[in-house]
């Protein structure tokens, strides 16, 4: 097979199984091929029906009797039936509810009993069924769980399930169907570039291609568990720091202690951020083969102070002696205040004024570490009178 003269996407698009080839030849044909005395023969050339816009052929999936056929740019999906001399016995649109320019059949894939298209634009993947005439119908709208990215750039329907790969959020979701429709139930992430745009999905293994390698996930893989701790320079663990790099985040716990688990070989970096904090610390990592300990992630404060934002709803109360005990405090107006305090500073802080009382009556600062919000509620104090 040769590429015909002005055939701008020849192969662009390739799907092939045991009894068919088809594949991209322009933006507006793709040509069919069927076996025969152990080579491939041309058999057919579809092209974009008559009064049809955009692209044929952006993406070409099969199943059982049907050949699925993208328009992308004409927000259409074709279905032809292959029984039937390739047919088209449906053109699906897209919904209402996605609109126009989405998109729209950019990616899909097909089994026996449901289809699924995504319009990445919108960031939607709309389902579908075949009802009692064989035709497919709306089921469910699965909406992005991001509020922005290239959701539905590439997916996979594989015993059931359901995962769709968004390439600007390095992410793959996986959902399983049940009575109340589709429900997400696990998500795979990466620091690779481009991770989610292209993969495929088989007997419970992922193959997933990303811009500088290619990564297979399999159902029973062996874990290791790796730990470590995060301190910040004065040497003091660090709570809610975020710990990234792997397929999950995770956050340290108040003695600054974390783990992930993460195949045995696994080779990769792990990355220590909290707000707050504008660097991060990095560690590599190299083919972890057993439980490890790692050495401690160090993240420093960029200032000796830190402020508290600190707000004073008032009752008939004459704050114009307010003052705290050991602490420096500054009048923004509106009973607002600012409070500036020595990083690694543990204390209380105690509202005082003149015939005034305070709820709560203090607050107790556990090594100020980050930035932080007070709210006091006070009111005119009848003690004395």
């Amino acid at each position: 097979m040769k590429p015909l003269s002005g055939a701008n996407r020849w192969g662009e698009t390739v799907y092939i199984d045991n009894d068919i080839l088809a594949f991209s030849v322009s933006s507006q044909r793709v040509d069919i091929y069927t076996p025969s005395k152990g080579k491939w023969q041309f058999d057919y050339s579809l092209t974009l029906p008559e009064g049809s816009e955009g692209e044929l052929g952006a993406d070409i999936r099969r199943a059982g009797d049907e050949l699925f056929v993208s328009n992308y740019n004409g927000d259409k999906v074709f279905v032809y039936s292959i029984l039937e001399g390739y047919e088209l016995i449906q053109e699906i649109l897209s919904p209402n509810e996605i609109g126009t320019q989405s998109g729209f059949g950019w990616a899909f894939d097909a089994d026996e009993d449901t289809l699924a298209i995504s319009a990445y634009s919108a960031g939607n993947v709309q389902t579908y069924h075949k009802n009692q005439q064989g035709t497919w119908i709306e089921d469910n709208l699965i909406e992005s769980p991001r509020v922005a990215g290239y959701f539905g750039h590439d997916l996979e329907l594989s015993d059931g399930q359901l995962y769709v790969g968004d390439d600007e959020n390095k992410s793959i979701y996986h959902y399983v169907k049940g009575d109340n429709g589709w429900s997400l139930v696990d998500i795979k992430r990466s620091h690779d570039s481009d991770f989610g745009y292209a993969f495929d999905v088989d007997q419970g293994a992922m193959f997933v291609a990303s811009a500088d390698k290619a990564t297979l996930f399999t159902n029973n893989v062996y874990e290791v568990e790796v730990t470590g701790r995060v301190v910040d320079h004065l040497g003091t663990p660090l709570l809610a720091t975020n710990i990234s790099g792997h397929l999950y985040d995770t956050q340290t716990d108040e003695d600054g202690l974390f783990s992930v688990k993460v195949p045995v070989g696994w080779s990769g970096e792990l990355v220590a951020t909290k707000e707050g904090f504008p660097d991060p610390d990095k560690k590599s990592l190299q083919w972890i083969s057993r439980d490890t300990d790692i050495a401690d992630f160090t993240l420093i404060y960029p200032k000796d102070e830190l402020t508290y934002d600190l707000f004073v709803e008032n009752a008939d109360c004459d704050l114009s002696t307010l003052r705290f005990d050991n602490v420096h405090i500054e009048d923004l107006g509106d009973f607002g205040y600012l409070l500036t305090l020595p990083y690694g500073w543990s204390g209380e802080i105690k509202p005082i004024a003149d015939d005034c009382e305070f709820f709560p009556e203090s607050e107790y600062v556990e090594y100020a570490s980050s930035k932080g919000r007070i709210f006091y509620f006070s009111s005119f104090s009848t003690i004395g009178y």
